[in-house]
């Protein structure tokens, strides 16, 4: 039956219905509902505009922490300080003036003479300057230096290293040496980098595609991995002949703890590393993993030890005999020899199908890239010397 009005019709006029307040309800809500998306809308806008606040304050913290541990690393180094805390000229030990490169860097010199410039600070006797190198490959899809992935991640880094490096650390015997290996596509965005401390060196793509023999690494090379074939300007660490250890570190690592046991391993000398070695893995200052196959039982060899790295077992089926390591962390002998030998295994591009490198070094990511020539070098080549 129809509803009775709420009043009754005067003047001509119809008077408001009960029949009509659902149509009046459903209007009011879809006001409601509008106003409250617009407050949404502007309230996402001032959450845009206050992550983008968060993340250049982020970026101040950062460099005052810098400039704080730069303070820290230059106080009783004999360095004077301008008012930006950047070093000014220091004598060395034979009374020679070093000159600053902008942001308190000298050139190191050899590792077994005293009074070293390292990082902005006169290096002592006994203490060994380790290079440790960034690589990068491109400026991504901003294609300048302004992005806060870039800097932040580098700038972390820095830091990270120098907290766990002498003089931060005064019973370390290491200081750190910060380098950025840059291919030419990426010079543009390698300033902040130099800012940041880093001694950028502009290195081309160290094989050309064309020249690889194997026919399935050439033609596939450039089309996986992060990078293709621009991911061996890694292998310009080892070309840092003028450091005893060099450490190559992607830009998403983070340094916590000093690795001067490691680094006494390499400094060893001869097959005195393997012995050092056992002593520090026996004594829990190194915790070191046995693989299950012979050519990784490196404790068994007495082979002087060239590299320390990673396994990458999560991109593996297990049981797989040849593991690839972290394309993110080595630890490696700076040699030119070994350098060539890379370039030349590399042409020859021994690589097959879902196989890898002579068969056996492949199936996971990276595989035709560093990821997967690291462990074919020094398990195919030299075993015994990579642990």
């Amino acid at each position: 039956a129809p509803r009775k009005s709420l009043s009754r019709r005067k003047g001509g006029r119809s008077s408001f219905s009960v029949g009509q307040l659902p149509c009046f309800l459903v209007c009011f809500c879809f006001l409601l509902l509008v106003g409250t998306l617009s407050n949404i809308n502007r309230a996402e806008m001032k959450g845009s505009l206050k992550t983008t606040e968060i993340t250049g304050t982020h970026w101040g913290n950062i460099r005052v922490e810098l400039e704080r541990v730069r303070r820290e690393e230059f106080r009783g180094s004999g360095r004077a300080l301008d008012a930006e805390g950047i070093g000014l000229t220091a004598a060395g030990v034979d009374g020679s003036k070093a000159a600053p490169d902008g942001y308190g860097n000298e050139k190191i010199g050899d590792a077994s003479s005293g009074g070293i410039e390292s990082e902005g600070f006169l290096v002592p006797d006994g203490i060994t300057t380790v290079a440790y190198a960034v690589s990068l490959t491109s400026c991504g899809k901003a294609g300048n230096d302004s992005g806060p992935g870039l800097t932040d991640g580098a700038a972390v880094l820095a830091h990270s290293i120098r907290s766990v490096s002498y003089p931060a650390v005064r019973t370390s015997r290491y200081s750190a040496k910060l380098i950025a290996l840059v291919h030419p596509d990426a010079a543009k965005c390698s300033g902040q980098l130099e800012r940041l401390g880093y001694e950028t060196i502009t290195v081309p793509t160290p094989v050309v595609v064309e020249e690889i023999e194997g026919k399935f690494l050439r033609e596939h090379v450039n089309k996986t991995g992060c990078c293709g074939e621009k991911e061996f300007i890694k292998l310009y660490a080892y070309t840092l002949t003028e450091y005893d250890v060099a450490v190559h570190l992607d830009l998403d690592f983070l340094v916590l703890k000093p690795m001067d046991d490691l680094f006494d391993v390499m400094l060893a000398g001869g097959n005195g590393t393997k012995t050092l070695l056992r002593q520090k893995v026996d004594g829990g200052q190194v915790r070191a993993h046995v693989g299950p196959h012979a050519e990784l039982n490196y404790m068994e060899s007495e082979n002087r030890v060239d590299a320390f790295f990673t396994r990458d077992y999560n991109m593996i089926r297990p049981g797989k005999k040849h593991v690839g390591v972290q394309g993110g962390f080595l630890i490696l002998r700076p040699s030119k020899e070994v350098f060539a030998e890379y370039i030349q295994i590399i042409k020859e591009g021994n690589f097959e199908a879902f196989r890898g490198w002579d068969g056996k070094y492949g199936g996971f990511w990276g595989a035709q890239q560093f990821q997967g020539v690291v462990p074919y070098f020094y398990d195919g080549f030299h075993p015994g010397t990579g642990v």
